[in-house]
């Protein structure tokens, strides 16, 4: 099995983000990359903010309008539709935002394809507000991952501080 690097980044990503003292020591943070930085979406539990890209996990329809109030403009889930009991591409829609999906719930459930699609959107935010987003940032953050190693040329330590 060809196993392409985002994919063998996100594995290796999803295994250390459960070592939070070695993710912690990771202090220095690279220059001329934006920062991640707390904020909020009305309820929506764990959101981090970088320019106009926005990480976080699942919000509730309630939020719909505090996402549309931050400026953000599209929504990448990466939950799987039976996931949720809402119809959340629906909701997306009806609010005016643009709706992408690439589902997934297992490391071995990716593909080369869904890495390089959300990558490609997640490049394309300063033009584009956007809203990336799982259950809980878990997945988020193996994407996260590897985005900011690959794209970003931020150092390993780094990134994987951040996605933890």
């Amino acid at each position: 099995m060809k196993f392409h690097i985002c994919s063998w980044l996100l594995v290796v990503g999803f295994l250390l983000l459960n070592l939070n003292e070695t993710a912690a020591q990771a202090t220095s943070v690279d220059k001329a990359v934006p920062v991640v930085e707390a904020t909020t979406l009305g309820d929506t539990n764990n959101v981090h903010r970088v320019g106009s890209l926005f990480l976080s996990g699942q919000f509730t329809l309630a939020d719909i309008e505090a996402i549309k109030k931050a400026n953000i403009r599209r929504v990448i889930t990466l939950r799987k539709p039976e996931e949720l009991k809402w119809d959340e591409k629906a909701a997306i829609e009806a609010a005016g935002l643009h709706w992408f999906e690439f589902p997934f719930r297992e490391p071995a459930e990716l593909s080369d394809e869904v890495f390089d699609q959300a990558r490609k959107l997640l490049r394309e935010s300063n033009e584009t507000p956007t809203l990336l987003h799982c259950a809980t940032a878990n997945r988020v953050g193996g994407v996260w991952l590897a985005y900011r190693v690959l794209d970003q040329q931020v150092n390993w330590d780094s990134a994987l501080a951040e996605a933890n």
